[in-house]
C-alpha cells in the first residue's frame, strides 16, 4: 500500500509539473526598444553595454530603433507589449519624466504601463556653437546674440527632447529670442550646425565627440553641478550664471507592467554584472557617460521624483510640444 502511494504521489508531481511553464528565462532572444533614431547619443550609449549584458543573460538582445514624436511611439509599443521579459526599453528622463509635463495627453503612464528594471548611467549636456562662431564663453555668446549679428536658434533631437528642454530654458533665463528647430535625427541637426546653419545646441558629449575633438565645434559650457572629467577645462553653466540648468540625460530599462519580479531580477542581475565589466566601463566613460545604477525599487522611487521636478522646470522653461 506504501508503494502504491508513493508512486501515485510521484505520478501526481510529475503531471502538474508537465503543466506549468518553463521557468527557464530567457531562452529566446530579447528584443531591446530604443525610442530614438540611430546614431542619436542614446543609441550610442545602449550599443556600448548591449553584447555583454546578452552574453551575461545568455541570449542575444537585439536593439530596434523605433523613433518618432518625442519618444512617444517606441515608448508606447513597449507599454503594450506582452509582460514576458522579451520586449524591453531603454527609456529615461525624457520618457518618463519630462513627456509627462510636456504633453497634455499622453498615450502611456510612466508609472502605470511599466515595471522598471533599473536605472544604468546619465550623461551631462553640452551647450555647443558652430567654431566659426566668435566666441569661446557664455557671456560672449550672449554678447554675440545680443548685437543682432547672428540669426539665433538652437537644433534639438524632436519637440520634447531633452535638447530641447534644455534650448528653451536657457532662452527663457537667458532673456534670448531663440527659435527652436526640431530634427528626426541628431545626425541632421548636427550637420546644419556644423554647416553654420544653426547657431547653438545643447547634447551629450557622446555624439559630439569627434567635432569638438576636430575643433569643428566650440564647447561653452556643461549642464552639471561640478566641471565634467572628460571636459575639466569647460565651466558650468551654474559658473557661467545659470544654477539651474543642471541638466544631465539619464538612462533606465523598463518592462511592460505586471512583468514578474522574477524576470526583473534577473534582467538586473545581469545589468549590474555588465556594468561591472571593464571594458564596458571603460567604453561608456570615453562617450562621457555616467554609470549610475539602481534597482527596480529604488528606480520606482527615483522616477517619480523626477516627474515631479521635470515639471518645475517645463514650466520655468514655457516649453511645450508644439
Amino acid at each position: 500500500m506504501r508503494t502504491r502511494w508513493i508512486t501515485l504521489i510521484g505520478i501526481a508531481i510529475a503531471t502538474c509539473s508537465a503543466s506549468l511553464p518553463a521557468q527557464t528565462y530567457p531562452d529566446k532572444p530579447i528584443r531591446l526598444i530604443v525610442p530614438q533614431a540611430p546614431g542619436s547619443a542614446t543609441d550610442v550609449f545602449v550599443r556600448h553595454f548591449t553584447p555583454k549584458w546578452g552574453e551575461i543573460l545568455g541570449q542575444p538582445v537585439v536593439v530596434e530603433n523605433r523613433a518618432g514624436a518625442g519618444a512617444i511611439i517606441g515608448t508606447e509599443a513597449v507599454a503594450k507589449s506582452p509582460p514576458d521579459g522579451y520586449t524591453l526599453l531603454l527609456g529615461g528622463s525624457q520618457t518618463h519624466a519630462i513627456n509627462k509635463s510636456l504633453y497634455t495627453k499622453l498615450s502611456y503612464d510612466p508609472i502605470a504601463d511599466f515595471t522598471p528594471v533599473g536605472r544604468i548611467g546619465a550623461q551631462a549636456m553640452l551647450l555647443v556653437t558652430n567654431a566659426s562662431v566668435p566666441v569661446k564663453s557664455v557671456p560672449e555668446f550672449l554678447a554675440y546674440a545680443r548685437s543682432g549679428k547672428a540669426n539665433l536658434n538652437y537644433a534639438s533631437s524632436g519637440n520634447g527632447s531633452t535638447a530641447h528642454l534644455a534650448g528653451s530654458l536657457f532662452s527663457a533665463e537667458a532673456g534670448l529670442k531663440a527659435q527652436h528647430v526640431p530634427y528626426k535625427a541628431v545626425a541632421q541637426g548636427l550637420s546644419d550646425l556644423l554647416s553654420g546653419e544653426i547657431t547653438m545646441m545643447f547634447y551629450p558629449y557622446s555624439a559630439l565627440q569627434q567635432h569638438i575633438q576636430a575643433g569643428r565645434l566650440t564647447v561653452l559650457a556643461v549642464a552639471t553641478e561640478q566641471r565634467a572629467s572628460y571636459l575639466p577645462q569647460v565651466p558650468t553653466m551654474t559658473e557661467a550664471g545659470f544654477p539651474s540648468m543642471v541638466l544631465s540625460p539619464w538612462f533606465a530599462l523598463y518592462a511592460p507592467a505586471g512583468t514578474p519580479r522574477r524576470i526583473v531580477d534577473t534582467l538586473y542581475s545581469a545589468l549590474e554584472q555588465t556594468m561591472k565589466d571593464p571594458d564596458v566601463a571603460r567604453r561608456l566613460g570615453s562617450t562621457g557617460t555616467d554609470i549610475w545604477l539602481a534597482g527596480p525599487d529604488e528606480m520606482a522611487r527615483f522616477g517619480a521624483n523626477e516627474i515631479a521636478r521635470y515639471r518645475k522646470i517645463v514650466e520655468l522653461a514655457g516649453a511645450k510640444a508644439d
